[in-house]
């Protein structure tokens, strides 16, 4: 028997327009509903009432299942006009990609505990704290200069593409995606996304946000000129998170892929296996049977330097160390 769910879907993060997807070609017990988290806060914070509820969503607070059904009866049935009784949500589970941000940290006051899915690089390494932060866990009894994805104690489960990566302070959270199956993703995704995803290149060039634009545009340049010297198709694919523009300018003459679109889907409808180069992106994690994954940083250096801010620092002092792998990694292509 099928359990039912529903998917949350936020519009205004990155820009996603609703009348792009077909919602209508999904199983009758998934349901799609597109939220605004603009809308949400100004309905929901107005108010002293308000104003308590984002206080305790921002400082992760645990809530009393009196407040719970409050909650759900304002955010759920009032807000989303979900048809959601407390006792159905509470028998049901709770899925984040990111449970740091705020509309996660709301989400996460009508529930006891919940589970995360993997939501890119970020999964698989720490972030420093900062120095207040850190004296403030430790006063609390809990030293901790690094924070994790699903660190948290009312985190049950991580599902990892790739669980035997997952870093050691969630590790015991760590299980293996396996509900990735290419069936599934050409019967329901193709539609869903309403996207022809067949292309015919050699390489796609999978961009991310990295916050140095002269770091990765002096990369990717470097990977360009050498897919043309070998003569290969290739096309740039941005983070959906990045503004496109700025790559326009700098390859004004180069093809794109459209960057609200899942790198996997390309993946899986490319004439042929297809070679994925970045810096040191996830994108086609758990598709290595459709893609060849190069990346001029490996998760074995991440886990080796411990962060991956330190290690790009190294490239930002020097960027002809970064340089100096392109050609190596383009003798890798397939």
């Amino acid at each position: 028997m099928n359990v039912s769910s529903t998917i949350f879907m936020i519009s205004d993060q990155q820009n996603i327009d609703p009348e792009r997807f077909d919602i209508s070609c999904l199983p009758e017990h998934v349901q799609v509903v597109f939220i605004k988290r603009n809308d949400i806060r100004a309905k929901l914070y107005r108010g002293i009432k308000g104003k308590i509820i984002k206080l305790k969503a921002n400082f992760k607070v645990s809530t009393s299942q009196r407040k719970q059904k409050k909650l759900v009866a304002l955010l759920f049935n009032k807000i989303l006009q979900h048809p959601a009784t407390y006792e159905q949500l509470k028998n049901g589970k709770l899925f984040l990609f990111n449970d740091r941000n705020k509309m996660s940290r709301l989400f996460r006051l009508a529930y006891d505990n919940y589970s995360l899915i993997e939501d890119g690089l970020g999964n698989y390494y720490g972030r420093k704290v900062k120095k207040f932060q850190a004296l403030l866990y430790t006063l609390a009894g809990k030293k901790r200069n690094s924070r994790y994805f699903g660190d948290d104690k009312r985190c049950q489960s991580i599902y990892f593409v790739n669980a035997e990566n997952a870093p050691l302070p969630v590790s015991i959270k760590a299980k293996q995606i396996t509900f990735i199956h290419i069936e599934n993703i050409k019967r329901y995704l193709y539609p869903f996304f309403k996207v022809k995803a067949e292309q015919d290149v050699d390489c796609i060039i999978a961009t991310q946000p990295l916050h140095n634009f002269e770091l990765d545009i002096k990369i990717y340049a470097k990977l360009i000129h050498g897919c043309q010297k070998r003569k290969l198709t290739y096309a740039i694919k941005p983070h959906p998170r990045e503004n496109i523009s700025r790559y326009l300018k700098n390859f004004p003459n180069v093809p794109f892929i459209d960057g609200k679109l899942p790198l996997e889907l390309i993946v899986c409808g490319n004439k042929r296996k297809v070679n994925i180069l970045s810096i040191c992106s996830t994108a086609g994690d758990g598709f290595e049977g459709y893609c060849n994954k190069l990346t001029l940083i490996d998760e074995h250096e991440v886990k080796k330097v411990g962060r991956l801010p330190e290690l790009l620092n190294d490239w930002r002092d020097d960027i002809n160390i970064a340089l100096k792998r392109v050609e190596p990694l383009l003798e890798r292509v397939i």
